[in-house]
């Protein structure tokens, strides 16, 4: 995730543009765009969704409006974004891979698929990526954990965070507290750095 209206600097490596890649967002052209481009943008805002289905796999949409400052930096990004899903599914799953080590889970991509829109300078990218590994169940199924342990987020003023639930469970406990609850949707927002959430749940089967 971001941090509040990051400028990525002129340096020459691969610019990142989330301080915490994959864990929120999963937004991966700052994985693609080419070495040694001088690029400089800002992220306007982004949403992004954490769905977990009634199997435990989980459904990550992310919508995400960047500004670039000029036509040479939103050159250089949609160029980045021409990178076929396929081989960003790739990229997609060694990131998955690091984090399975650190968290003690095994984490795989079932799917990944992208599309970027864009008026002016502005770009809007949007993903969605199923993912298993997230949920844990326990009690012959009768009990989900959704976690990842020892991680943490950066969810700022522009970022809406949100999981949402199968209507079927029963929250029982959510750390840390979200914003809002709305229904089976749990949303945090201008926190700032916190541990990714780890939700328990009462499931319906």
């Amino acid at each position: 995730m971001p941090e509040e209206s990051k400028k990525v600097p002129k340096k020459n490596n691969n610019f990142i543009i989330f301080t915490v890649i994959f864990l929120v967002a999963i937004v991966f052209f700052n994985l693609f765009i080419y070495r040694n481009m001088r690029t400089s943008y800002d992220i306007i805002e982004q949403d992004i969704n954490y769905s977990i289905l009634a199997d435990g796999d989980v459904i990550l949409y992310t919508t995400v409006l960047i500004a670039a400052e000029n036509e040479k930096s939103f050159n250089s990004l949609m160029e980045g974004f021409k990178t076929p899903d396929h081989e960003k599914r790739i990229k997609y799953q060694e990131l998955l891979d690091d984090i399975s080590k650190k968290s003690n889970k095994t984490l795989s991509v079932i799917d990944f698929q992208s599309t970027v829109e864009y008026e002016g300078f502005n770009i809007t990218v949007y993903e969605d990526v199923i993912v298993s590994g997230f949920v844990t169940f326990e009690n012959n199924n009768n009990s989900a954990i959704f976690s990842l342990e020892d991680q943490q987020i950066q969810v700022d003023s522009k970022t809406k965070f949100n999981v949402i639930y199968p209507s079927g469970w029963v929250l029982l406990n959510v750390s840390p507290n979200p914003n809002k609850i709305d229904k089976n949707k749990l949303t945090w927002s201008g926190i700032g750095n916190m541990p990714f959430p780890q939700a328990y749940f009462e499931t319906d089967y």
